[in-house]
């Protein structure tokens, strides 16, 4: 991932890029063939940096929430992400999250 530095009116500002593609291509190559077997710990998503930042940004969560994985209102806003058709190659596994 890459940080790009913008001058603006106010300042500057700067936005993240990343090449996602093969993580999206390996996700659908995942789906594919059914995902994890192991029923205990399941990979059931692969999702790149520069989406996580594009998500806090969406969120209104507080940055540490992304950090701490047992929160709720993360979880539930995760979840809701990855079971959305708009993000579906995130996921390593067919059907719901």
């Amino acid at each position: 991932m890459r940080r790009q530095f913008h001058a603006t009116d106010k300042g500057f500002a700067v936005s993240h890029v990343q090449d996602v593609q093969p993580v999206l291509e390996r996700n659908k190559a995942l789906q594919n063939n059914g995902g994890s077997k192991d029923k205990e710990l399941r990979y059931v998503a692969s999702i790149p940096p520069v989406i996580w930042y594009q998500w806090m940004q969406e969120s209104g969560l507080p940055a540490g929430a992304f950090l701490r994985w047992s929160r709720p209102e993360f979880m539930g806003f995760v979840r809701k992400k990855l079971n959305s058709s708009e993000w579906q190659w995130l996921k390593t596994i067919p059907g719901k999250v």
